[in-house]
């Protein structure tokens, strides 16, 4: 939001030059924190190897093409096809706002800096309003709608609202229309983020380095196709047609829209699947006697073996606490729940945490809290 605001002041008043300068000491400044930052990743989400075979922008792919757990059909490259659709809006309707506003309605590159503002404001306003409501979190505590709307039925809504956002702007003759079009396009900001969540559900926990790199690909790929090919659609139709590009990305938009409705059932079972895994993983390393965990001593004997047993279990629970709450998590597994002394979780689980210890005997477990 500060980026355009500064940037669209800066270019009237001073100079390009002064905001290639700045946007270079901000590239240095975020290299350099990006560099003293600790891996934030446990081994456990680590695969342990380098594959040079997709050390490149190709072989980053593969792993998108693979069937999705639970079910036969490629849908992880639909989602793919579907999620550079979503990018390629991103990156293919900047430079032809900065060239259709001017010639429409006269605006300066202050005015235009003014809009991208208000533009990402309308998405980011949007994620903070609708993301505690459907996926939980402080603000969405109480929400009726919470866990009953599934990821990629949030993603085809995202997208309708995307693609009308786009063909209004495209019909829209005044400039204050073209302001209020991003309270329609900001709900479209939705789709990129929840994808990004759906592809670190749909794969274990060693792989999501991988599938984010196949992401980052996609995005380096589509970043210079979109302008290429939407760009000269705007030039050729500048004199007769000029919303022309804009309704093609209306389109295009659309039909991804339509796609993803049939990933609904898919992705669904997919993420269950690799829920349940993981789950099961979880428990073996609680647990890898596969008996249930003694929470407190009785009588007889045996009195050390008891306390160490029950350090064991109050450690599990800690690393199943919710650290909003303090309640027992849902994904907490069964030998765990059973025996846990810990009220349910009342906030479901949040979508960022901490990692916690599990000791007592056995090597120290470090356990991702990633929902």
């Amino acid at each position: 939001i500060g980026g355009p605001l500064l940037g669209g002041w800066l270019s009237d008043h001073v100079g390009y030059q002064v905001c290639f300068l700045g946007i270079g000491a901000l590239c240095v400044a975020q290299m350099l924190f990006i560099a003293a930052m600790p891996e934030s990743q446990g081994k456990e989400q680590r695969s342990g190897r380098v594959d040079w075979r997709r050390a490149n922008l190709v072989g980053q792919l593969t792993i998108l093409w693979r069937p999705l757990p639970g079910a036969r059909s490629r849908g992880l490259a639909a989602l793919g096809g579907i999620f550079t659709t979503g990018y390629l809006a991103i990156v293919a309707f900047v430079p032809i706002c900065l060239l259709y506003t001017p010639q429409q309605f006269d605006w300066t590159r202050t005015m235009v800096g003014y809009f991208q503002a208000a533009e990402w404001g309308a998405k980011a306003l949007c994620c903070l309003i609708v993301f505690p409501l459907l996926f939980g979190g402080v603000l969405g505590a109480g929400s009726p709608l919470r866990g009953r709307v599934s990821d990629m039925a949030v993603v085809c809504a995202s997208l309708f609202f995307y693609s009308a956002g786009m063909i209004l702007y495209g019909v829209v003759p005044t400039g204050l229309g073209f302001f209020l079009t991003t309270l329609v396009e900001g709900v479209g900001g939705l789709s990129v983020p929840v994808m990004r969540g759906i592809f670190s559900k749909c794969v274990r926990a060693d792989e999501q380095g991988v599938v984010f790199s196949a992401i980052a690909a996609l995005e380096a790929l589509f970043g210079v196709l979109g302008p290429l090919v939407f760009q000269p659609i705007y030039t050729a139709s500048a004199g007769s047609v000029p919303g022309l590009a804009f309704f093609c990305l209306g389109c295009v938009l659309m039909c991804s829209c339509i796609a993803s409705l049939f990933l609904v059932k898919p992705i669904s079972l997919a993420i269950s699947v690799v829920k349940s895994e993981s789950d099961r993983d979880r428990e073996r390393l609680l647990n890898p006697d596969g008996g249930a965990l003694p929470h407190s001593g009785g009588g007889g004997g045996g009195g050390a073996a008891q306390t160490a047993a029950a350090g064991t279990h109050r450690a599990a629970d800690t690393a199943f606490s919710c650290f909003l709450c303090g309640g027992l998590r849902r994904d907490a597994p069964l030998a765990v729940a059973g025996k846990s002394p810990l009220r349910p979780c009342t906030c479901d689980d949040p979508p960022f945490g901490s990692a916690a210890g599990v000791s007592g005997g056995a090597a120290a477990v470090r356990w991702p809290i990633n929902h």
